[in-house]
């Protein structure tokens, strides 16, 4: 689970077995990989002050962050530790993290070495240039083409097994905890019935595309994805015929019961004469 804290946002929740990954300040291999930016002092400080977390007095902390006051001996004694994470090369998430990476990479001006630099950042000890390799040569044989970037990173996802590269061999995956399978259940459920409702069209997705959903991409505009030029004035076109037509049968509606109503003197006279004698007896 990914938990983004704003400003002035509070998150509550009653997790179990958090596991928190601490970053050594203004490491350039740590970055963010939704805006490239790089893991600042400032922005650790933060997250403390919006979940009440303190550094300490503890001994971990000083293997962890290095001081910048320190002598430069001093300073890079255990960096190498903190820069290279051991991540198993089986562990699902390497597969997960890489490919986001890539995906990355297609949308993104950087160049290879930066790309290399995300990779090694994020995957540590995990990462292995030749099984990356695909990946990159596809966002490369079509530079300056977001696009075809994309697609063809996307082709090579779907033609790898299970979304491996080449050179991945198939790993089991981990086994879930009863907790975590059971809200997916219930998601799936939930989905199940919303769809038996008609709230949803066409397929469902599947529970890996939900938690874990593909980037978003906005489509050019074209002849080939735009089948409804001037959308909004077509569509503005079309209600306001609609309500022209509304308000012609209303009128014509109202004439017709104008119309149709006809006095009849006799029965008036009659009824008046009945109540008449009613209010004397």
């Amino acid at each position: 689970m990914t938990v983004v804290l704003f400003e002035d946002h509070y998150i509550d929740y009653k997790l179990q077995n958090i596991d928190l990954q601490y970053f050594e300040p203004n490491l350039t291999s740590h970055v963010q990989l939704l805006d490239g930016r790089i893991i600042h002092t400032e922005t650790i400080a933060n997250c403390w002050k919006h979940v009440d977390i303190s550094p300490g007095d503890h001994k971990e902390w000083e293997d962890i962050f290095v001081d910048p006051d320190a002598p430069d001996d001093q300073s890079d004694a255990g960096s190498e530790d903190v820069q290279m994470l051991d991540i198993d090369q089986s562990d699902p998430r390497v597969l997960h993290w890489g490919w986001d990476i890539i995906l990355a990479f297609a949308e993104s001006k950087w160049t290879l070495p930066q790309v290399e630099d995300q990779m090694q950042g994020v995957l540590g000890l995990a990462y292995d240039p030749k099984d990356w390799q695909a990946g990159f040569d596809a966002v490369l044989n079509v530079e300056g083409d977001s696009a075809a970037a994309l697609e063809a990173v996307k082709v090579l996802m779907s033609t790898s097994s299970s979304g491996k590269p080449a050179s991945f061999q198939m790993q089991p995956e981990f086994a879930k905890n009863p907790e975590l399978k059971m809200a997916e259940n219930q998601l799936m459920d939930a989905m199940n019935a919303l769809k038996e409702c008609n709230c949803i069209k066409g397929d469902i997705p599947s529970i890996d595309d939900l938690l874990n959903p593909p980037i978003e991409h906005m489509d050019v505009d074209s002849e080939a994805t735009d089948h409804f030029a001037d959308g909004e004035k077509r569509l503005a076109q079309i209600v306001q015929k609609k309500n022209l037509g509304a308000d012609d049968k209303k009128e014509e509606g109202s004439n017709d019961k104008e119309g149709k109503f006809h006095f009849d003197k006799e029965k008036a006279l009659a009824a008046a004469s009945f109540l008449a004698s009613v209010c004397v007896n």
